[in-house]
């Protein structure tokens, strides 16, 4: 059971490049159909987690859904997404700076690391592992 800890941490990145290209040809479908889409019952469970201030990373950030949610609660989010098209989609959409960044090259960004967001990312990933596995 714990085996599948390391699969939701790490995914299955053999389908990257499809996957990614995928969302830089659909952004605007995925942002429209996805945008307001009801969250409240996963975002009570994932704020049991977070105290006031807390700093987010959201990998894969799609249409900033989420880190709009958290950044109107008094969190510190950097978003981070693969798609060019969604990276610069979302940052019209919400007037904020998206990065664009594959989640393995996280470690590789000397700001990110620097930053904390990554130490603190990776104990939370661990907790919630933890409690599901």
């Amino acid at each position: 059971m714990r085996q599948n800890c390391k699969a939701m941490i790490y995914g299955d990145f053999k389908q990257e490049n499809t996957t990614i290209e995928y969302y830089n040809q659909n952004a605007d479908m995925f942002i429209n159909t996805t945008i307001d889409a009801y969250m409240s019952a996963l975002y009570s469970e994932f704020e049991k987690y977070l105290s006031i201030g807390y700093s987010i990373l959201n990998i894969g950030c799609g249409s900033w859904r989420d880190s709009k949610y958290f950044s109107q609660k008094g969190h510190s989010v950097t978003s981070i997404d693969a798609s060019k098209a969604m990276c610069e989609r979302t940052q019209l959409i919400a007037n904020n700076v998206v990065i664009q960044m594959k989640a393995e090259d996280i470690f590789l960004n000397q700001s990110l690391m620097q930053s904390g967001l990554v130490h603190h990312y990776c104990m939370f990933l661990r907790k919630i592992c933890y409690k599901q596995c």
